[in-house]
C-alpha cells in the first residue's frame, strides 16, 4: 500500500510537472516579446512566435541558421557573442535586423548565457521593437538640432528667477558665454546694460501669463575687435505652462532686426530728403507760376498802349503808314499770343483750368477754329479746304476745342511754304470718336521727332531766322485740353518735305440734331465777329466808331500814363467825355464833380488796389449808376470771382482790346445804368 502511495505520488508529481511544463513552453512561445536561443557557435537553436512575427520569417528560415545572416552589423553581433562568452550580460543594446522583405528593424537585445561546469551551454536572448522609440529619438534629436542651431535666439527660462534651462547657440553668442544652464538672466543681462526692461518684460510674461512683445531694442554688442556695435533684436516672450493653467516659465526668443532698423533709418532718411526735395519742387513750382503770371501782367501793360494808339493811328492817318502799323499789329498780336499760350498753359498744368462743356455742333465749332488764322493763311495765300461730315456733335468746351483747331491750323500755316494747301477734315468713326485732322503738305516731321511732338516746349531742328517763332507749348496744350475731353491726339508725317497730319480725336454723341433756336444762331455769329483779329485795321471798329450812339462820361484810372492817355485819346476821338487819373486818390477826388457813366479801373494801382477804390466809388455813389469795370493783367477764373466780389460789372484782361469797350459803351443805356448803380 505505501509503495502504491508513492507511485500514485510520483505520477501526480509528474503530471503535475508536465503540465507546467507546457504552460511554461506555452507562455514563452506566445511571449509578445521576442526569443531566442543560440548556441556557442551562433546557430540559432529556437526562437519563439514573436521574434519571428517581428522580423518576418517562418520557423525553418530562421532556427539552425547562423544568427550573423540576420544582423545588419555583422561586427556588432561579433562583439555581442564575445562578451555573452564571456559571461557578461547585454543590456538594451540597439542592434539593426534584417527582415525577410528586406527592411532593417530596429530591435533593443537584452541577452545572457548559461554555463555548465565552465562551459557555455546556449544564450538567451529577448528582444524588443524599437522602431517607435527611434523615431521619436531621431524626432527629439532633430527638435533639438532645430533648437540649438535656429537662426534666432531662443531661451528656456524657469521659475520667477527666470533660470536658464536651455538656450541655443545664437541666444548664447547674444549673452556672451559659452554655457547659460542653470544661471539668471539677471545675472547674464545686468540691470544697468539693459536698464531693467526686458527684466521687467519677462516678470510681465510669467507673472500675467501673457505674450509680450518688445520690438526694436538696442544691445550695444562687443566687437571681435573690442569695439562697441549697436545691435538692435525684438524680443518675444511666452509664458510655458508644462501642465494645468499654471505658469512655469517663459519662453524667450529674440530675434535680430538690425539691418531692417539700419534700412528704415536709410528709408526714413531718404523719405526725408524726398519730401524735401518734393517740397523745393513745388516752391519752385509756385515761384515759377508766381513769375509766369507776373510776366503775364507785367508784359500786358505795355501792350495795352501800343494797342490803342495802333487804333489812333488807324483812325487819324490818311494811310501813309498803313503797312508799318499793320506790321506793329502783326507783331503784338504774336506778342499777346505768347503771353496767352505762357499762362494757359501754366494754368493746365497746375489743373487750374475748368472745362465748361455743352452739346454743339462740330461745323460751329470748326467755324470759329477757322477764323482765328484765316490771316495767317490768307497772308501766306494757302488753300484751306474744309471737309465736315454733316450732323456732327459733340459735348465739349466749344471755345477750348477751338482752340485747339486753331493751334493745328496756325502751325500747319506756318510751317507750310506760301501758297501751300492745308486740310480741314472732320468725320465719325466706328468707334463712336468724332475725329478731327489737319493736314498740311509742308515741311513734315523726322521720324525721331514724331514721339515728341507734344511734349513741353519741344522744337524741332530751328533756322537761325527762327522765321516760324513760337515756344514750343502750343502742341502740348493741345494734348492737354484733348486728353481733359477724353479724347486723344496723334501725329503722322511721311518724313521731311512731305507734310505733317494731326488727327484729335474726341468722344461724340449719337443725336445729331441742332435745338438751338434763331437766338442762339444769332449769338453764335455775333461771338466768330468778336474772335476775329484784335488789334487788326477792323471796318467794324472804324464803324462803330463813326457811329457812336451817345456820348458818354468815361472815368479812366490807371498808373500807366501812357496807357491810360492813349485810352483816353481814342475814347475822344469816337466822341465821349474822358476824365483819366492816375491814382486813387484822385479818382476820388474827381467822381463827384464829374459824374461818370462808365469806370475802367486798374487793379493794381499803388497805395490803394482798384478792389478797395470801386467799394470806395460805389460807397460814395450810392444810388446814381455807372459801370464799373476791372483792368488787369490777371485773366484766371478766381480774378473774375474776385473782381466781381468786389463790385465790378465787368472785367477785362490786357491788352485791352478798344472794340470791345466801346461795344460795352454804346450798348450803355439809362436803364442799364439804373441798374448798374444798384
Amino acid at each position: 500500500m505505501a509503495l502504491e502511495r508513492e507511485v500514485e505520488r510520483r505520477s501526480r508529481a509528474e503530471a503535475t510537472l508536465l503540465q507546467r511544463e507546457r504552460e511554461l513552453a506555452d507562455f514563452v512561445e506566445n511571449a509578445a516579446e521576442g526569443l531566442h536561443r543560440i548556441a556557442g557557435d551562433g546557430t540559432i537553436l529556437w526562437a519563439n512566435a514573436a521574434e519571428l512575427d517581428l522580423l518576418g520569417y517562418d520557423y525553418d528560415e530562421y532556427v539552425g541558421h547562423p544568427i550573423g545572416e540576420f544582423y545588419f552589423d555583422p561586427s556588432v553581433i561579433e562583439t555581442i557573442l564575445e562578451k555573452l562568452c564571456a559571461g557578461e550580460t547585454i543590456r538594451d543594446e540597439l542592434v539593426r535586423l534584417r527582415c525577410r522583405d528586406g527592411r532593417v528593424r530596429h530591435v533593443l537585445l537584452h541577452a545572457n548565457a548559461l554555463f555548465d561546469q565552465g562551459r557555455l551551454l546556449y544564450t538567451r536572448g529577448f528582444t524588443r521593437d524599437a522602431t517607435d522609440r527611434i523615431k521619436w529619438q531621431t524626432a527629439e534629436r532633430q527638435r533639438d538640432a532645430l533648437f540649438m542651431n535656429a537662426p534666432v535666439a531662443a531661451a528656456l527660462l524657469s521659475g520667477p528667477a527666470h533660470v536658464f534651462e536651455l538656450a541655443n547657440t545664437r541666444f548664447r553668442e547674444l549673452a556672451g558665454y559659452a554655457e547659460l544652464t542653470g544661471r539668471c538672466y539677471a545675472d547674464v543681462f545686468p540691470e544697468a546694460q539693459h536698464e531693467s526692461e526686458i527684466g521687467a518684460l519677462l516678470n510681465a510674461a510669467f507673472v500675467r501669463g501673457e505674450h509680450v512683445v518688445r520690438e526694436d531694442f538696442r544691445i550695444d554688442m562687443t566687437r571681435s575687435d573690442g569695439a562697441f556695435e549697436p545691435r538692435y533684436f525684438t524680443f518675444h516672450f511666452e509664458p510655458l505652462r508644462l501642465s494645468g493653467h499654471t505658469v512655469d516659465g517663459v519662453i524667450a526668443v529674440a530675434v535680430e532686426v538690425t539691418e531692417q532698423v539700419r534700412a528704415r533709418a536709410r528709408f526714413e532718411k531718404s523719405h526725408a530728403e524726398r519730401e524735401r526735395l518734393v517740397a523745393e519742387l513745388r516752391e519752385a513750382s509756385r515761384a515759377k507760376d508766381e513769375f509766369l503770371a507776373m510776366l503775364g501782367h507785367e508784359l500786358r501793360n505795355p501792350l495795352s498802349p501800343i494797342v490803342t494808339a495802333l487804333r489812333l493811328m488807324h483812325m487819324r492817318t490818311e494811310g501813309c503808314t498803313v503797312r508799318e502799323q499793320n506790321i506793329i499789329a502783326r507783331q503784338v498780336d504774336h506778342l499777346v499770343r505768347l503771353v496767352d499760350d505762357l499762362l494757359d498753359i501754366s494754368r493746365i498744368t497746375r489743373g487750374k483750368i475748368e472745362l465748361k462743356k455743352q452739346s454743339v455742333r462740330v461745323a460751329d465749332v470748326l467755324t470759329n477754329a477757322v477764323e482765328m488764322p484765316s490771316f495767317l493763311l490768307e497772308q501766306r495765300g494757302h488753300r484751306l479746304t474744309l471737309e465736315v461730315e454733316r450732323d456732327l456733335v459733340w459735348t465739349v468746351d466749344a471755345t477750348r476745342l477751338a482752340q485747339v483747331v486753331s493751334n493745328l491750323l496756325t502751325n500747319a500755316a506756318r510751317y507750310t511754304p506760301a501758297g501751300g494747301h492745308v486740310e480741314l477734315a472732320a468725320r465719325r468713326e466706328a468707334s463712336g470718336m468724332i475725329a478731327v485732322s489737319v493736314r498740311d503738305d509742308g515741311m513734315g516731321l523726322a521720324p525721331d521727332m514724331l514721339p515728341h511732338v507734344f511734349d513741353l516746349f519741344f522744337q524741332g531742328k530751328r533756322n537761325l531766322d527762327r522765321a516760324e517763332g513760337g515756344l514750343g507749348i502750343g502742341l502740348a496744350r493741345v494734348k492737354n485740353l484733348v486728353d481733359m475731353h477724353g479724347g486723344r491726339v496723334s501725329a503722322a508725317s511721311e518724313g521731311p518735305g512731305r507734310g505733317s497730319t494731326f488727327v484729335i480725336r474726341v468722344p461724340g454723341e449719337r443725336a445729331a440734331s441742332d435745338a438751338r433756336g434763331p437766338a442762339a444762331k444769332a449769338a453764335d455769329e455775333a461771338s466768330a465777329a468778336d474772335g476775329r483779329s484784335r488789334h487788326g485795321a477792323s471796318p467794324a471798329l472804324h464803324r462803330a466808331v463813326r457811329q457812336a450812339p451817345a456820348r458818354r462820361r468815361v472815368l479812366l484810372v490807371d498808373d500807366n500814363v501812357d496807357g491810360v492817355q492813349a485810352l483816353a485819346e481814342l475814347l475822344k476821338e469816337c466822341g465821349h467825355q474822358v476824365e483819366a487819373v492816375y491814382d486813387p486818390a484822385s479818382a476820388l477826388q474827381v467822381v463827384a464833380r464829374f459824374e461818370p457813366e462808365i469806370a475802367v479801373i486798374d487793379i493794381g494801382l499803388p497805395v490803394m488796389d482798384g478792389y478797395e477804390l470801386v467799394q470806395r466809388l460805389r460807397a460814395e455813389r450810392a444810388g446814381r449808376g455807372c459801370l464799373f469795370v476791372a483792368l488787369t493783367g490777371y485773366g484766371q477764373d478766381a480774378d473774375r470771382h474776385r473782381s466781381r466780389a468786389a463790385g465790378f460789372h465787368h472785367h477785362f484782361v490786357k491788352p485791352l482790346d478798344p472794340s470791345r469797350l466801346l461795344r460795352l459803351i454804346d450798348t450803355l443805356s439809362p436803364c442799364a445804368r439804373t441798374n448798374a448803380g444798384g
